[in-house]
């Protein structure tokens, strides 16, 4: 539990996550819905090789650290953790969310009225893009998109205020094997949210209005967050969690620039698009100090993919990437509207061909917000009936979730 401090009078603030147990089968959840990344999506199927990494909640913390007020982040907590903690007088009580997880935000707020009547409940996180969810789940508020800017607004604060990034670990622990991996975990880096290309299953684009909200709009204001951050934890190993980070191309060269002026350097594990690396240059990407980069190649047939693969080799391009040194994970979607049982191995083959270091199946899903979703509705496509527990919403059509927890990723 982390405290933020107000220095003026101002009304008291709790942010929190579900409560837990978390991967276990009870009236709350599920077995499978383990709150980690990297096994969750990219690494399970390897067993006791799969990479088991820790993440916390970063938006609560982002919060947090923008408004002026007495805010408490309880991430993680127990039911009963939550309810005690419900009880300190709090006016707001915010809860984040996704999607398989609606039972415990339901019961979050039950509990809210139950232990803190006076307090105001506002839902947050992909959770509430649930179409319809102010009915299902008693609250006051609900926000989508840019929760910085309507918690300020909501204050009476300027929205526009600077924003300040809280030095933050991306994972608390990590390891592989079952042992410990050594060392300093790496740095979270967050210069922005959403993305402008909009594919049509994308959750997180659709979320931010197809747009991109930029809390760090200059090179030089991440780098110099990236010198604080590094100083003060003694790393300089970055996750980005910017769902396109190299489509600010101006903004990434900035950044560049200015490492190379004070030849201060910083290794960066990112999330971006094809087009957007052919844009900046892989000579650029590797000055720049990327090591790691995540993309959604999505699909080989025509008909499946998307705008920003269009004249991709993906073949070419991560073989380019390999051979100097930078790490690859292709991410691929599975049960597209095009494939067929005749077409859908050449997908898998083709995604497995490519060579990358790491490859990520996903199920095509339309979740609420999307335009996929969107489209489902109006084919009548979408199943009304369907229980909370198994992970969708209703009116949300089945399906594994396109986008995991904490960062609701979806590469480019």
């Amino acid at each position: 539990m982390i405290k933020h401090r107000s220095k003026t009078q101002s009304p008291r603030i709790l942010l929190s996550g579900v409560f837990g147990p978390y991967g276990v089968n009870d009236e709350f959840g599920r077995k499978s819905n383990i709150m980690e990344l990297f096994h969750n999506q990219v690494t399970k199927g390897q067993g006791l090789a799969s990479y088991r990494f820790h993440h916390r909640s970063f938006g609560l913390y982002l919060l947090a650290a923008n408004v002026d007020a007495d805010v408490t982040v309880l991430d993680f907590p127990t039911r009963s953790r939550f309810i005690k903690e419900i009880k300190g007088n709090y006016d707001i009580i915010g809860i984040s969310f996704i999607t398989p997880n609606f039972l415990k935000a339901r019961e979050m707020a039950r509990l809210c009225r139950k232990y803190a009547p006076a307090a105001e409940i506002v839902l947050g996180g992909h959770g509430a893009a649930i179409e319809g969810v102010e009915g299902l789940i008693e609250c006051d508020h609900v926000v989508k998109g840019d929760g910085i800017r309507w918690l300020r607004e909501h204050l009476g604060q300027d929205p526009d205020d600077q924003f300040y990034h809280p030095t933050l670990p991306v994972s608390d622990w990590q390891t592989i094997y079952g042992v410990p991996v050594p060392g300093q975990t790496n740095n979270l880096l967050v210069p922005g949210v959403g993305c402008v290309n909009a594919c049509n299953f994308c959750a997180t684009s659709h979320f931010f209005g197809k747009s991109y909200t930029s809390f760090l709009k200059t090179g030089k204001e991440i780098f110099d967050v990236c010198v604080r951050i590094s100083e003060e934890r003694g790393s300089d190993d970055f996750w980005v969690m910017d769902e396109n980070f190299l489509k600010d191309n101006k903004r990434a060269m900035e950044l560049l620039a200015e490492m190379e002026r004070n030849e201060r350097y910083f290794n960066f594990y990112i999330f971006s698009s094809a087009e957007a690396i052919l844009q900046i240059g892989i000579e650029n990407m590797l000055r720049l100090g990327v090591i790691f980069v995540w993309i959604g190649f999505e699909s080989r047939i025509r008909q499946g993919n998307y705008q920003k693969n269009v004249g991709v080799d993906a073949d070419v391009l991560v073989k380019q990437l390999r051979d100097v040194g930078i790490a690859v994970l292709a991410s691929s979607i599975l049960c597209l509207e095009e494939h067929t049982q005749e077409n859908i191995q050449e997908d898998i083959d083709f995604m497995i061909g490519l060579k990358a270091d790491m490859v990520q199946f996903m199920l095509y899903t339309s979740l609420p917000v999307t335009a996929l979703y969107e489209q489902h509705k109006r084919q009548g496509l979408i199943k009304e009936n369907l229980p909370m527990r198994i992970g969708t919403a209703k009116r949300c059509s089945t399906g594994t979730i396109r986008n995991s927890p904490k960062t609701q990723r979806a590469s480019g």
